[in-house]
C-alpha cells in the first residue's frame, strides 16, 4: 500500500503537458493484488489557457502537393514569412503555393532568403491576406509562457498549439531566441516542431518562426526533445526591405559544422564573424586543384564525421541554400555544390575538399591549393 501511495504522489507532482486550450482531466488507476484486490483511483486536473490567435494570418506552405511548413502573412498581405528546408531543395526548384484556410490558395515564389537563419520571404499572387500583429522578444521574461502554433496536417483540424517556455540564456539575439518544453512535459508530448511554426506570446503577438531544424547534422547532434531556435520576427521582417537581396547574408552559407578531435561545433549564421568568414570561404572555393578519382572518394560522409580525429585534424562542413561555384585558380568553374567539406591536417598538405548536392552525399572531390592561413581564416584550429 505504501508503494502505491508513493507512486500516486509522483504522478501528481509530474503532470503531463497540456496539448489544447481546454481543461485536461486524467484518471489514473492502480491495482494492488494481495489476498483481496484493492483498486485506488486518483483523478487529477490541470489547465493551461491557450489564447486564440487570428488563424487567418497563419498559413500553410505547400510544395508540389505536400504540406512542408507553416507561415505568417505580413506586410501588405501579399507577403508571407516562413522557414524552408534548403538542405536538398534550392529556391529555384521549389513549386510553392500558400493555402490560407478560409481565404483560398495562391501561387507563391521565393523572393529572398536570410542565409543565416533560413527565414524566407514569399510573394503570393492574386490576393491579400489578413496580417498578424508582431511583438518584441527583447521584452520577454525568463521562463515566460510562449506558444508554438503550426499546421501539422492538411485541413482545418490539423492546427496544433504547443506550450513552451522562453529561454533567456541567449547568445544569438537579435536573430534567434531559444525555447524549451516545460519540465513536466512527458516524452510522448515532445514532438518535432515543424518548419516555420509561429511562436506567439499570451497576447497573440507573433514573436518568431521556429527553425531551422531542417538539417540532418542538427538532428544528429541534439538530444530528443530539443527545440530548434526561433528566428525573431524583427530579423525576419528585414527581408521586406527593397535592398535585402544585396546584403551579405542573402547569399551566404546556411550553416557551418566544425569537427575537431575534442568535439563538434555547430554554427548557423548568427555570429559576429559571419560576413568575414563568408568572404574568406569564397576565396578558398576558388583554389580547386586536381580532382580526386572516384575510386578514391570516401563512400559515406557521415562515417567521416563519426570517425576519430587526431589533434591536428579537422573537418569543416558548409551548407548553402543554392548551389555555389567551385573554381580553379584560373577562375574556371569546375563543379557546383550545395555543400562542401574541407578535410585538413595542420601537419600535412594538400587539404582535401569533398562536395555534393544535398543530404551530404559525396559526388566528387578536389585537392585544395590553399594554405594553412586560408583555413585559419575560416575555422579555429584549437
Amino acid at each position: 500500500m505504501r508503494i502505491i501511495v508513493c507512486l500516486l504522489m509522483m504522478l501528481l507532482l509530474f503532470p503531463t503537458a497540456c496539448t489544447g486550450g481546454v481543461t485536461v482531466t486524467e484518471t489514473i488507476s492502480l491495482t494492488q493484488t494481495t489476498t483481496q484486490t484493492q483498486t485506488i483511483t486518483v483523478t487529477r486536473t490541470q489547465t493551461i489557457t491557450i489564447p486564440t490567435l487570428n488563424n487567418e494570418a497563419i498559413v500553410q506552405i505547400w510544395e508540389s502537393g505536400e504540406l512542408i511548413a507553416t507561415g505568417v502573412a505580413v506586410g501588405d498581405g501579399s507577403q508571407v514569412l516562413t522557414v524552408l528546408n534548403y538542405e536538398v531543395d534550392t529556391p529555384e526548384s521549389l513549386n510553392l503555393s500558400v493555402i490560407a484556410p478560409g481565404n483560398g490558395e495562391y501561387e507563391a515564389s521565393v523572393q529572398v532568403i536570410d542565409s543565416r537563419t533560413s527565414a524566407t520571404l514569399l510573394q503570393i499572387e492574386g490576393g491579400k491576406l489578413p496580417t498578424a500583429t508582431t511583438g518584441d522578444v527583447q521584452g520577454l521574461l525568463p521562463e515566460q509562457q510562449l506558444f508554438i502554433r503550426e499546421w501539422d496536417s492538411p485541413g482545418m483540424d490539423g492546427f496544433r498549439t504547443t506550450p513552451v517556455l522562453y529561454n533567456s540564456n541567449q547568445e544569438h539575439l537579435p536573430l534567434i531566441f531559444g525555447m524549451y518544453f516545460p519540465p513536466e512535459t512527458m516524452p510522448e508530448d515532445m514532438h518535432r516542431i515543424g518548419q516555420g511554426a509561429i511562436v506567439t506570446d499570451e497576447h497573440d503577438n507573433v514573436l518568431g518562426l521556429a527553425g531551422p531544424d531542417f538539417n540532418t547534422i542538427w538532428r544528429h547532434t541534439h538530444p530528443f526533445g530539443s527545440i530548434p531556435g526561433a528566428v525573431t520576427i524583427d530579423s525576419a521582417l528585414e527581408l521586406l526591405s527593397p535592398d535585402a537581396t544585396q546584403l551579405p547574408w542573402a547569399n551566404g552559407p546556411l550553416m557551418f559544422i566544425v569537427d575537431l578531435s575534442y568535439g563538434t561545433l555547430f554554427k548557423s549564421g548568427p555570429f559576429p564573424e559571419y560576413e568575414d568568414i563568408t568572404v574568406n570561404l569564397q576565396d578558398l572555393l576558388g583554389k580547386m586543384g586536381e580532382p580526386i578519382p572516384s575510386s578514391e572518394l570516401p563512400q559515406d560522409y557521415y562515417e567521416i564525421l563519426r570517425g576519430d580525429l587526431s589533434p591536428t585534424e579537422g573537418i569543416l562542413t558548409v551548407v548553402y541554400a543554392s548551389p555555389i561555384d567551385l573554381r580553379n585558380t584560373n577562375g574556371v568553374v569546375v563543379a557546383q555544390a550545395k555543400w562542401v567539406g574541407f578535410l585538413y591536417n595542420t601537419e600535412e598538405k594538400p587539404f582535401l575538399l569533398l562536395y555534393g548536392s544535398g543530404k551530404l552525399v559525396i559526388e566528387g572531390g578536389f585537392t585544395l591549393l590553399g594554405d594553412l592561413d586560408d583555413i585559419v581564416k575560416v575555422v579555429p584550429l584549437q
